[in-house]
């Protein structure tokens, strides 16, 4: 089975970071991520990213370094491979396609109903 590309955006400011709750019309209603999306044919991570969180945020996102790549299984057949990126944004974030936005600290995280696939990133955050 091949995986599916899929990228997320850890931006940080402030010390913090940027996490979405997914609205109820989207799969997995109500999970917090980090925000991203599926990377499209002739699309790097990094330019998926990039879109993503102008479609998401209408903000200018800046990738700066990646942090972890990683494979999920959801089941039924749906495999995906992770690109996970250290980002910066400039402008402040609008709710476009998410019902809340926070800012948290990558201790904090643990205290959101996080995507499974997401746990893994948030748990790359904590490691020294």
């Amino acid at each position: 089975m091949e995986s599916i590309p899929v990228t997320a955006a850890v931006i940080e400011r402030a010390g913090k970071i940027l996490i979405a709750k997914r609205p109820p019309t989207k799969a997995f209603p109500g999970k917090w991520e980090f925000p991203g999306g599926k990377v499209e044919f002739g699309e790097t991570p990094e330019e998926c990213l990039i879109r993503e969180i102008q479609e998401e945020f209408a903000v200018t996102l800046v990738v700066e370094r990646p942090i972890l790549e990683w494979e999920f299984d959801y089941g039924g057949g749906k495999k995906f491979r992770f690109f996970g990126f250290l980002c910066s944004i400039s402008g402040e974030p609008k709710l476009l396609a998410h019902s809340e936005m926070a800012w948290v600290s990558s201790d904090e995280l643990a205290n959101f109903d996080l995507l499974d696939a997401d746990k893994m990133l948030a748990e790359a955050l904590k490691a020294p």
